[in-house]
């Protein structure tokens, strides 16, 4: 696989680069097998205006609050995405380029939360911090049993170690009550 991407990208000319249709393009030819298929099928319920992307009623165990997010608020960022990235999964790419849309198409005046589907919550968890440093989201904390415009993001117990690095992502809330824990590690190669 590494000598096709370096014949592939050794034939550009470094001022041109590539483009991301280029690169799924290859990858779709050259490696079919790293594809996950599959077909999306979009939810039939209507955006509201919060949406939960974390938390224990969407299988977030290290999740003890609930974050969730303002829908307008990330629907440009949901374009970008959907035109800048790409996933080798059928159902989430269908879902990323699906997404723009039903956020714009959002309820505003609808208070209740929306759970986006399997396929997007995909999309939209990895980025939760991106989130929470644009102030798009609100988050309930079971401890005060209040939600709050806001939660307070750290690391601790920092490790590199050769060739890994170690770590814990925390969350409190406003009135610092643990809401998510989180061991994080990256192996070096």
């Amino acid at each position: 696989m590494l000598s096709a991407l370096r014949r592939f990208f050794g034939r550009r000319h470094a001022s041109r680069g590539v483009s991301l249709d280029q690169a799924v393009d290859l990858i779709e030819r050259k490696f079919p097998s790293v594809l996950k298929r599959g077909i999306y099928t979009p939810p039939e319920y209507k955006c509201s205006r919060w949406l939960v992307i974390r938390g224990p009623c969407v299988g977030s165990p290290s999740h003890l609050g609930t974050l969730l997010v303002e829908s307008k608020k990330i629907a440009d960022w949901a374009l970008h995405h959907a035109k800048a990235t790409w996933t080798s999964s059928e159902t989430e790419q269908s879902a990323k380029q699906f997404l723009p849309q039903w956020l714009n198409e959002a309820d505003e005046s609808d208070e209740t939360v929306t759970i986006p589907d399997a396929d997007m919550l995909a999309v939209l968890q990895p980025y939760d911090l991106d989130f929470i440093y644009k102030l798009a989201i609100m988050h309930w904390c079971p401890e005060c049993r209040e939600l709050q415009s806001n939660v307070i993001c750290g690391d601790k117990d920092r490790e590199l170690a050769g060739k890994r690095s170690k770590w814990t992502s925390e969350w409190y809330c406003m009135h610092g009550h643990l809401v998510h824990a989180e061991q994080n590690e990256i192996k070096f190669f």
